[in-house]
């Protein structure tokens, strides 16, 4: 008999025919197929062509794959080892993917342990600080004990009383040194206090009604610092009353303000002890000159004010109604800066002959215009070529401070 690999197709079609038909039989009808195959007429040369083609099947399963061909040959090998009938091996195809959902049933039981632990702990953490909080609020905290909450409910209260202390000091300095230090006018025979502008009917009347108003922690800092200024420029004010340099020098309170408030650059200071300005630049006295401030009964504002708006010329209109004794008809002025909202101006006043220390309270003018008998109603005047010196000079930039 002739190799396998030997043979030609010719030779291979007429002595495998059996073994053809029964490989035919053997793939497409399963392991029936063996049953019923006779193979008492078989030589044994057809046995080895058998056994050469079933090499040939076992070669090729183990080149392209066992677990195509597995249940194809665990038959043919039962049929030609033992011949037994009905005793088959079980393919391992179900096993993996039974393995495979009992790993991810494990696997999804330890997940679900685990979302169990985690929840038990949260919630036990939640359960323990809902008890803290509830035994904290309460237990009543003693008032040494400052916590956040004691803070905030405690400093309103504390500011509202150091506001209301430092408004009163100011009131009560104010009327102390105003009544030490009258000023006694000859011209209509009344005593007038030379800090007014300190007092109910200038500054300390905005501190009240800053304080009435006030409610936030804001607001009373704002009117502790208002106050605190208002104090320090009434020191000031004392101590320009005392010191008898001449007008148009420096002054040892302007210094003291200008370091105070950290002021640099362009800055003009009114004292109304003095009725004088002078102009600073960078700590150097520029120019100086005497003006006349807001009468008594409205006094000018002490602080620190801003350059707003500037007009050249322009008409000053009285805010007042004509039956007011504060009323005065339309009148034109070469300049005007404004440095303080509701019309406080600095203005040339071509209508004043008379400048400088008491033209603030009432007094006989120079050039006898009754209308400059007294103090303005809230602007302060300049003669007009100081006024066109100042507008010339100074900018939006320049402070006004006024003490």
């Amino acid at each position: 008999m002739q190799p396998f690999d030997d043979m030609t197709p010719e030779e291979l079609d007429q002595r495998n025919a059996p073994a053809i038909a029964f490989l035919h039989q053997a793939t497409g009808q399963g392991k029936a197929s063996f049953d019923t195959i006779a193979m008492e007429t078989q030589s044994m040369e057809e046995a080895q062509v058998i056994a050469n083609v079933r090499q040939r099947l076992l070669a090729l399963e183990r080149e392209e794959g066992r677990d195509r061909h597995a249940l194809h040959l665990s038959l043919v090998a039962q049929k030609t080892s033992s011949g037994s009938q009905g005793n088959t091996t079980r393919s391992t195809s179900g096993i993996y993917p039974l393995q495979e959902r009992r790993n991810w049933q494990n696997r999804l039981s330890l997940l679900v342990a685990v979302a169990i632990l985690l929840l038990l702990v949260a919630s036990s953490v939640f359960v323990f600080n809902a008890i803290q909080l509830s035994s904290i609020s309460r237990t009543p905290t003693p008032m040494s004990q400052t916590g956040a909450s004691t803070t905030q409910t405690a400093t309103p209260l504390s500011l509202q009383q150091e506001a209301q202390k430092l408004v009163q000091r100011l009131h009560n300095e104010a009327t102390a040194w105003g009544n030490a230090h009258p000023y006694h006018d000859s011209y209509d025979g009344h005593t007038y206090a030379l800090d007014g502008a300190y007092l109910q009917n200038g500054l300390g009347a905005f501190l009240q009604e800053e304080l009435a108003s006030a409610h936030t922690k804001a607001e009373y800092e704002g009117v502790i610092q208002a106050a605190n200024n208002a104090l320090f420029n009434l020191h000031m004010l004392e101590a320009d009353y005392n010191d008898h340099t001449p007008y148009n020098l420096m002054h040892t309170t302007d210094m003291e303000m200008l370091k105070h408030y950290h002021l640099q650059g362009q800055i003009v200071f009114i004292s109304l002890v003095e009725q004088a300005m002078r102009v600073y630049q960078n700590g150097q006295l520029v120019r100086a000159f005497s003006i006349t401030t807001a009468r008594p009964e409205l006094p000018s504002t002490p602080g620190i004010w801003q350059e707003l708006s500037r007009f050249s010329p322009t008409t000053l209109v009285s805010a007042f109604p004509p039956s007011s004794p504060y009323w005065f008809p339309k009148t034109p002025v070469h300049y005007a800066i404004l440095y303080q909202k509701g019309g406080h101006f600095i203005v040339d006043s071509f209508w004043r002959g008379s400048y400088g220390p008491g033209t603030q309270f009432p007094h006989r003018d120079a050039i006898g215009n009754s209308i400059a008998s007294s103090g303005t109603d809230g602007e302060i005047d300049m003669a007009e070529q100081d006024a066109a010196w100042l507008y010339t000079h100074t900018s939006l930039k320049t402070s006004i401070v006024i003490y």
